[in-house]
């Protein structure tokens, strides 16, 4: 992308930002005390946990430091006469996944040893986030942090979790010994005082307890590997896994993609039977984070990869029975016209993405421009597509649920014409006055000639297109703004008594408009311009409204 598009993008961006706010959180259940940050590093630990459990060799810290002392030690003909000691294929990748997320090397180690002992009693064994939590909360404690501030961010992160997914209809008796027990945990006072102690033990024997009782409950759909968390808490599932996702974007570029994302990914997908993540749920995650990080960014080819796997996902047919139902049962909500409507994991994506692109394009003469026009011209494509493939009853407008997907699409496009020239003109009106006094001009004639550039850029970057999607898009613009300013004019010429230097200008500002708006529809017509013009334009006949003054 080129400077002046980035430029242009960037403005775009800075005009919604309460769109992407907006797009924060798809679930309709929304997690309570748990940041941004500490789903961040909640992912971390899971993925660490995942790793040990698929039976991948996780190298400790004092591990690769004896391999890299050893190696140090060695002559260049030690190297060539032994073998060097068993090195981890994920190890490098892993400290590439450490530094895109943004965990310390200290953290690392600390998580590391929490699970250790945990992972090697459940080999091969399904986990879930409650079960990680407890390990940690058990086998960590303050002494294992450099100071205070850092250890009671890290609990209050772990006991918030655990009531975030283990709080929540469990009938009131169940509820209120819960919280109870969370309450003693919240105490980090009196908690690391009584480090060790038996209340300390039965707090967290209760709770795993618990947990323990919910993980043994059989999954709703019969997939292999299900948990009863994969339902219940798929509202932090997917948060946690869009975590994951997120770190393929280069720390020191964000509108970049690291070299080893596929690599990555492939690492990242071992959490899978923990988060209750399928291929689809992936597909269509990973599509809506590369979205995001374009809204973000403004980099065109994240837009790119964006729209490729949407076409993934549109194009994916039904796999597995109990898969296909398990995805429909994931229903999220999307926020239309200030009430909350709930839909599915798919249309909520879909129409959250067409509602950004709707909020560039309804006035795409101020967003973009010939620099930009390629964005422009695969956001209009994006959102076109995107239109199609929602279901019926997640279309915004009540007209566009009686229609078939492709009519949807172009009525779609429609709007955004009307909308765009609509608020083309309102930005030329609000400054006519001004605008009027500094060039000494009249009004009218300045008008004309402002709309006549918003008819240059539409026929040189907007209509072409435009008219892929609506083929009557030249009719449509051309008529809506010869009317807009017929609206003016002729009050204007119906009370010309004279030829004055202003009225002079503005009937030949005027006709200069029609011209321009005659050639765009010639261009289209051919020798049925003339036809077309007075079925559809309405001309003005400036001279011939004036003709009397000369008789």
């Amino acid at each position: 992308m080129n400077c002046s598009s980035r430029s242009c993008t960037s403005s775009i961006r800075q005009r919604c930002k309460f769109a992407l706010f907006r797009f924060t959180c798809l679930a309709h259940r929304m997690y309570k005390g748990l940041s941004d940050d500490d789903v961040r590093e909640t992912a971390y630990e899971i993925l660490l946990a995942s790793l040990f459990l698929s039976g991948v060799r996780v190298h400790f810290s004092e591990e690769r430091k004896r391999s890299r002392h050893l190696k140090g030690l060695r002559s260049k003909k030690d190297v060539s006469n032994h073998r060097s000691l068993p090195t981890d294929s994920y190890s490098e990748l892993l400290d590439i996944i450490r530094v895109q997320m943004e965990i310390s090397e200290s953290m690392d180690a600390l998580i590391k040893q929490g699970l250790r002992g945990f992972c090697s009693g459940t080999m091969n064994e399904n986990v879930d986030v409650p079960q990680i939590a407890l390990e940690l909360l058990t086998t960590i404690s303050k002494s294992d942090f450099s100071n205070e501030k850092a250890y009671t961010h890290w609990h209050k992160r772990q006991v918030n979790t655990l009531e975030e997914l283990l709080l929540g209809s469990h009938g009131f008796v169940t509820e209120q010994k819960l919280s109870s027990f969370f309450s003693e945990l919240k105490n980090i006072r009196a908690w690391v005082s009584n480090n060790g102690s038996a209340g300390h033990v039965e707090v967290l024997t209760a709770i795993r307890r618990f947990a323990s009782s919910l993980s043994s409950k059989p999954g709703k759909f019969g997939i292999p590997s299900e948990t009863y968390y994969w339902t219940e808490s798929y509202h932090l599932n997917l948060r946690l896994y869009e975590k994951f996702l997120s770190s393929v974007f280069d720390v020191l570029d964000d509108g970049q993609i690291i070299e080893v994302a596929e690599e990555i990914i492939s690492i990242f997908k071992l959490t899978w039977p923990t988060l209750g993540i399928t291929k689809k749920i992936h597909d269509i995650l990973y599509c809506w984070v590369l979205f995001q990080q374009f809204t973000r960014t403004g980099e065109v080819t994240l837009l790119e990869l964006a729209f490729f796997e949407i076409h993934k996902v549109a194009s994916r047919s039904d796999g597995d029975v109990n898969e296909e139902a398990y995805f429909r049962s994931l229903i999220c909500s999307a926020e239309v016209y200030c009430y909350k409507k709930k839909m599915s994991l798919v249309d909520a994506v879909f129409f959250n993405i067409k509602w950004w692109c709707g909020k560039q394009l309804e006035d795409y003469h101020l967003h973009f421009n010939e620099d930009n026009s390629a964005i422009y011209e695969r956001m209009m494509t994006l959102a076109t597509f995107v239109e199609e493939c929602l279901a019926d009853e997640c279309r915004d407008n009540e007209c566009s649920k009686l229609m078939d997907a492709t009519e949807a699409a172009s009525k779609l496009v429609q709007s955004f014409v009307e909308k765009s020239i609509q608020a083309a003109y309102k930005r030329v009106l609000d400054l006519l006055h001004i605008k009027s006094k500094t060039e000494q001009k009249h009004p009218l004639a300045i008008l004309a000639n402002e709309l006549k550039l918003i008819v240059e850029k539409d026929a040189n970057v907007f209509i072409p297109i435009l008219s892929l999607h609506f083929p009557q898009v030249i009719m449509h613009s051309s008529r809506i703004l010869h009317q807009l300013y017929g609206e003016q004019l002729r009050p204007f010429l119906e009370g010309v008594t004279h030829l004055s230097e202003g009225a002079i200008s503005v009937l030949a500002a005027a006709t200069s408009l029609e011209r321009s708006l005659t050639k765009i529809l010639g261009s289209m017509c051919g020798d049925g311009v003339e036809s077309l013009c007075s079925n559809h334009l309405q001309p003005y006949q400036v001279y011939f409204a004036v003709s009397f003054l000369f008789t």
